[in-house]
């Protein structure tokens, strides 16, 4: 199920202008980035937040983490528009916030939220 948690505007907007406009303008391309984040997201956490979406006090940090990981798979698929110093930067710092992200919310007493 596609855009459960995140939209095509959170993931190019984190992307960056940079981006490839063939990735970005390319519905079906964003929708597969879409889902294998979405399932990514979903494993690395070990919750189904398809099947029960995050509360509103936890949804910005699952769109960020989801938006983030598609948005490195729009880099990787196309990273011309970038110098590759820069590319290699925005891969790091959006990997790095969505390991933050999927910590927090994989630890045990996280899994229940109010």
């Amino acid at each position: 199920m596609s855009w459960t948690l995140t939209s095509s505007e959170a993931i190019i907007r984190r992307a960056g202008a940079s981006a490839s406009s063939a990735a970005t303008s390319s519905g079906a391309i964003m929708r597969g980035f879409a889902d294998d984040a979405e399932d990514t997201f979903c494993t690395l956490t070990r919750r189904d937040w398809k099947a029960s979406p995050p509360v509103a006090s936890m949804s910005g940090a699952v769109i960020t983490a989801v938006s983030g990981i598609a948005a490195m798979g729009i880099i990787e698929y196309d990273d011309n528009g970038w110098a590759s110093i820069r590319a290699q930067t925005k891969l790091d710092l959006l990997r790095d916030e969505k390991d933050r992200i999927i910590k927090q919310l994989s630890e045990e007493q996280n899994q229940v939220f109010p």
